[in-house]
């Protein structure tokens, strides 16, 4: 995930034997979740591929042999060229990967903007936060949490996760903040069985009416709070319809369970909310965090220690790659684009309508995607092995495991890490820095 805590690898005849949480480490301290201390061998897991491959189709649809690298550089660079010349340069895409370094996501939006001249470029997963991108670039800055403070909050709301499972570190601090603190906890649509046995309230809205629940909270916390109401008119209005009753008919929460939590959450000094990016997917979501942000900025409640907004991210480097401009709607460091490009999905469907000709992609698209990959005239994939996205592929490039390069992480909370190497990649395989510089190089002659 993206909590960003660090890791030290122990190595044996050039392989890892074992993880252990490094003592330098924020947030824990030198403690790791079970996925991090078990789960290393998946770093480079799998048949990995050492050569670069080209779809042979002389011997069948699904046969490769392998080349060189200058072959296989130099054929990508014959067929996009074509492609280029043929239907320009926006009938090309590019799709990154949360898995990549901040140097690596950097030079593939290089790669796509400056030596191909595309607006198309964007991250695999970009369907999954819709809204994480205004999100992490506007919003959250300003009332930005750290897992390592909530030991000073006297309330935590959780919103949308399942943290014992999906981020279990986080979930440890709020344990400890409940348990040996005194810390409230609030958990609201979240599926988190372990928290939920220490929580004050857990609020459970149907599936699918979040966003009534949400407008209905905000309405109570006004109504509870009369120097808010009185900052807030506007909001007060907008929803007025959302009493406790009308939220309690829609989703069926308790309406009295409603009211205690915000005359909690009014008290309180220094509240930490966390959420996924499931919060940020549903209908109407980005005005509810708006709202909410405002009230935030309105309370005064996120201005200390032990305060803020903390966005929790299913992926190690998304926050970095969108910083870095993997998106079709920002350059790096989130300056807007003169020209929006096509998202990953919308590339996928344009590729049906011939539009999108040529795409190169870095890692793995969704399964429900891959169907769609086989409208994709020219297809380089850049990744560990033969997985199922580069079955599709008429050029793979095998690139290095995390623990095989340097680089940089850009942790949920904004902190950006050294990634040092670890271990060599198998003979054969370059660092993906290595693969975009040269693919670049071959189009620039200059």
């Amino acid at each position: 995930c993206a909590l960003g805590c660090m890791v030290d690898l122990y190595i044996k005849d050039g392989q890892i034997v074992k993880a252990r949480g490094s003592e330098q480490s924020v947030p824990a301290n030198g403690w790791i979740c079970r996925k991090g201390k078990f789960e290393f061998e998946k770093v480079a897991a799998g048949k990995r591929l050492t050569s670069p491959l080209i779809r042979d189709h002389r011997q069948g649809e699904d046969n490769y042999r392998e080349v060189s690298w200058d072959e296989a550089i130099n054929f990508i660079k014959e067929k996009l060229s074509k492609i280029i010349h043929e239907s320009g340069a926006e009938s090309l895409g590019v799709i990154g990967s949360p898995w990549a370094t901040n140097e690596e996501s950097f030079l593939l939006q290089k790669l796509a903007r400056e030596i191909w001249k595309t607006p198309h470029i964007d991250l695999s997963v970009s369907h999954e936060y819709p809204l994480s991108i205004r999100a992490v670039r506007d919003s959250l800055p300003k009332f930005k949490g750290f897992i390592s403070d909530l030991g000073a909050a006297d309330c935590i709301v959780a919103i949308g996760a399942d943290l014992s499972e999906d981020y279990p570190v986080a979930a440890q601090e709020i344990k400890n903040a409940v348990r040996y603190r005194g810390a409230k906890l609030f958990l609201l649509a979240c599926d988190d069985p372990d928290l939920a046995s220490m929580a004050a309230l857990n609020l459970r809205p149907k599936p699918g009416s979040e966003p009534i629940f949400f407008r209905g909270l905000l309405r109570a916390i006004l109504e509870e709070n009369p120097a808010l109401k009185n900052q807030a008119q506007a909001i007060v209005e907008d929803f007025s319809e959302y009493s406790a009753e009308y939220v309690y008919d829609k989703i069926g929460v308790n309406a009295e369970e409603l009211l205690t939590f915000v005359r909690i959450y009014n008290h309180a000094k220094r509240v930490t909310a966390l959420f996924d990016e499931g919060f940020l997917c549903h209908e109407n979501s980005e005005y509810i965090l708006d709202v909410f942000l405002e009230l935030v900025s309105l309370s005064g409640q996120f201005s200390s220690k032990g305060t803020g907004i903390i966005s929790l991210q299913k992926f190690p480097n998304l926050q970095g790659a969108l910083s870095m401009g993997v998106n079709p709607y920002y350059l790096p460091g989130y300056k807007k684009a003169e020209k929006q490009g096509f998202s990953c999905r919308e590339m996928l469907n344009q590729a049906a309508t011939g539009k999108i000709r040529g795409l190169y992609i870095m890692g793995e698209v969704r399964k429900d995607m891959l169907h769609q990959l086989r409208k994709v005239e020219f297809l380089v994939v850049q990744g560990l092995s033969l997985s199922e996205t580069a079955k599709y592929a008429d050029v793979i490039l095998p690139g290095a495991a995390i623990a095989e390069k340097a680089g940089t992480f850009t942790a949920a909370d904004g902190r950006v890490q050294p990634l040092q190497q670890a271990i060599n990649p198998p003979q054969g395989v370059w660092d993906d820095c290595r693969i975009i510089k040269a693919v670049a190089t071959a189009f620039n002659d200059s």
